[in-house]
């Protein structure tokens, strides 16, 4: 039975010349799991705003074509009817944060669906067991909490409410390996059931494999391609036409030219291990290059911080960090990675210890003087945007070093076109997706040329395009000789591109090496809760004692 039927939808923004969404046809019957890929912009968010009839409710535009929730026409029926039947996670979870305590977020529905207070409160306790956070959490001020909790208590919000359909829009995007895994089984849990339909919007490809019934892949708002998962994961070519990364296992198999691809890592290693029995391989090492000693960019000694809270973010941080160097801080969410680099732009003055960045004391040195030094991209964009188009956010920090207006011109061109910003240009940047914003923010960070740049989650909510994009510049930086940062929790970012990865774990650095050590040591991964990129673990599990291969096409070449 079809709990969900779009017909014909399309939807244009007021002010837009083009399309969001283009005559959709889709229909998911009650008790799949659906997911929509697709590239960055390409109308995802658009058309689950469309499905709980926030779109056209509260957006200005055009809209043709009919929605329907277990028979409800979404723009007739009344607005609680479609919210009592489906809810939604939204990328950004602080947009659905109104109340001063976690408790107080996941109570304020039930209260108005008439719970008891003490049947609230058993249905708190439920939720927030379930999706892996401590009850000492129920106090807390959601907006302090860290990227990913925060998306975990959207979720707990959501689930209260028992919804006939549930949408997730890229409900993972902020959290760690762990947190992916476990917000991955709470949804099979309730898929299992068979009681409660699912729409998830998501770039993950390797657990979308595992779960997910159905994929629809949208491109300039129009579907370009939808059916079961494994026909649509088979479609290696097409796909990345389409800005959707495929799974590491079947894109191995696809470059090596099998025609049966495997969606899941068990199966890969037993078609590998069938047609080439047992495997012994050393990879390649790369040419050895004279390695020039420099000087480290920032020093930082005996550094801690507790928070005003009590909370004690960083213990005795003792770290260098070379000019030139090419550098992944990772770890679990809440392990203080964001707290770390903080302290090197001066934003977090330390409780104990010191920092050096390019010889300035950064505790004594204005936030001025160290933005000409260093330059910062926040995990979450909105928090450093706050000009009114897309090209004033891009030129400020360069009209602030009093740069030439041609050159300011210049540099905002250049970097507009790099991040595929260009026909935003003159746009409000909040009026962009988050993943737009994302890009906007690095994009700002990026013109002003920094010897330093840190990126707080680089590619969080990119789509697989635009992803490669943004390393590849941030590689070609490095290489010209800038310092880059990164935190992220994209293993395989660190696998391809970063030349050291920094471990941290309740506000410690436990390790710091190479990432191919780093994902060989078991005991590392184990205590940073960090997953391997699904490659590394087909290399180890192919062959255990051998140095992993950490990309694709290093697996192919071993293979081959």
């Amino acid at each position: 039975m079809s709990l969900l039927q779009i017909e014909n939808l399309s939807w244009k923004y007021e002010g837009s010349t083009e399309l969001a969404l283009d005559k959709i046809n889709l229909e998911i019957n009650k008790g799949e799991f659906m997911t929509i890929m697709g590239r960055t912009g390409a109308g995802k968010s658009t058309l689950c705003k469309c499905i709980n009839s926030l779109i056209p409710r509260r957006s200005r535009g055009a809209i043709k074509g009919t929605v329907k929730i277990a028979g409800l026409d979404t723009k007739k029926s009344n607005f609680y009817e479609i919210t009592d039947k489906v809810g939604i996670v939204f990328q950004d979870p602080e947009t659905q944060f109104v109340m001063m305590t976690v408790e107080d977020e996941i109570a304020l529905g039930l209260e108005n669906k008439g719970f008891s207070p003490e049947d609230i409160r058993v249905k708190i306790i439920e939720v927030m067991k379930r999706i892996g956070l401590d009850t000492e959490y129920m106090q807390k001020t959601p907006t302090e909490l860290s990227g990913g909790e925060k998306q975990k208590v959207a979720i707990a919000m959501m689930l209260a409410l028992d919804p006939e359909l549930i949408l997730l829009d890229e409900p993972t995007s902020d959290l760690d390996p762990v947190g992916k895994t476990m917000i991955f089984e709470v949804i099979e849990k309730l898929r299992k059931k068979r009681d409660t339909t699912i729409i998830l919007v998501s770039h993950e490809s390797e657990r979308i494999a595992k779960f997910s019934d159905k994929i629809v892949i949208l491109d300039k708002g129009k579907i370009v391609l939808q059916g079961n998962t494994k026909e649509i994961f088979e479609k290696i070519r097409v796909l990345k036409q389409h800005g959707v990364r495929p799974p590491q296992i079947s894109e191995i198999f696809y470059e090596l030219g099998y025609k049966r691809i495997p969606l899941t890592l068990e199966d890969g290693l037993v078609q590998i291990k069938k047609d080439y029995g047992e495997i012994k391989y050393k990879v390649p090492e790369l040419e050895e290059v004279k390695k020039i000693f420099k000087e480290p960019i920032i020093e930082v000694e005996n550094l801690s911080y507790i928070y005003p809270d009590g909370t004690k973010a960083l213990r005795g941080i003792e770290l260098k960090i070379n000019d030139g160097d090419f550098v992944a801080i990772i770890g679990p969410n809440g392990s203080g990675k964001t707290t770390l680099v903080k302290h090197f732009n001066g934003l977090l003055k330390s409780t104990e210890g010191k920092v050096t960045v390019s010889k300035y004391d950064a505790s004594k040195t204005s936030l001025n003087e160290l933005a000409k030094h260093i330059g910062y991209c926040f995990q979450n964009p909105d928090h450093q945007l706050f000009c009114t188009t897309v090209n004033e956010e891009i030129a400020f920090g360069l009209k602030n070093l009093r740069l030439p207006a041609n050159e300011i011109e210049e540099r905002v061109k250049k970097v507009l076109k790099i991040v595929g910003l260009e026909k935003y240009k003159d746009m409000h940047p909040f009026f962009l997706g988050k993943g737009l914003r994302q890009r906007l923010a690095v994009a700002a960070v990026l013109a002003m040329e920094s010897e330093i740049i840190v990126v707080d989650e680089p590619t969080t909510g990119q789509d697989y395009e635009m992803c490669k994009e943004i390393m590849i510049l941030l590689d070609k930086l490095n290489k010209m000789g800038k310092t880059i940062i990164i935190i992220t929790h994209d293993m395989k970012l660190v696998s391809k591109y970063c030349k050291r990865a920094i471990v941290m774990v309740e506000g410690k650095v436990i390790a710091d090496d190479d990432p191919k050590n780093i994902f060989s040591d078991s005991d590392i991964m184990k205590s940073a809760q960090i997953e391997p990129p699904q490659i590394v673990k087909f290399s180890l599990l192919l062959s255990p004692s051998t140095t992993p291969a950490l990309t694709v096409q290093e697996m192919k070449n071993i293979l081959a």
